[in-house]
This record gives structure tokens, sequence and C-alpha cells, in this order.
């Protein structure tokens, strides 16, 4: 399973910018303005789970009521962090 936790030597400049520099990114608006944010790929697929529990959680997925019960969460954790543009952007997609 992939880990999204990665210490880093916050006191060495080069551990921090080798961080950066190899961390996922995606695209914030459209590729040809190339402005860009760093993320984790969420994607059940890329989670490097087993099929068994890659099946259950597709199974999950389709319950009535999980997108208001992730989007409760989502909305309750936004505040706290001033995250606003990305995980608001989660929340319309969820709708």
């Amino acid at each position: 399973m992939r880990k999204f936790y990665h210490a880093v030597n916050r006191r060495s400049r080069k551990a921090m910018t080798e961080f950066l520099k190899e961390h996922f990114r995606y695209n914030t608006m459209n590729s040809w303005n190339r402005a860009s944010s760093y993320a984790n790929n969420m994607k059940i697929h890329c989670l490097g789970l087993d099929n068994e529990t890659q099946t259950q959680l597709y199974k999950l997925i389709q319950c009535d009521g999980f997108y208001d019960s992730i989007n409760n969460l989502i909305s309750d954790f936004v505040p706290t962090c001033n995250l606003n543009t990305a995980i608001q952007s989660v929340i319309y997609f969820l709708r």
C-alpha cells in the first residue's frame, strides 16, 4: 500500500527542494497555462492495494449515501487548513 507521508529533513534546503521536485503535481486549470499544484493521487487503482481490497472499495463507493458522508468529512476539514480552492473543487465534483 502506498504511504502519503515521507519524512524530509527541513533543515536541508537540498532535501526539501529534491522532495518537492519529485512530488506528484496536477494541472490546476488547463495544461496550456502551466499552473500546477502538489497532490496525492488517491485513485483506488493507484493506491497499491490487492485486488480483493480494490474490489471492495469499488463496491463501497457505489453505496447510497457514500458521497454524502465523504462530503460531510471534507466540509468539516476545509475550515481547519485554508485549502478552500482544492478541497472545495473535490466537494463540487462529488455532488
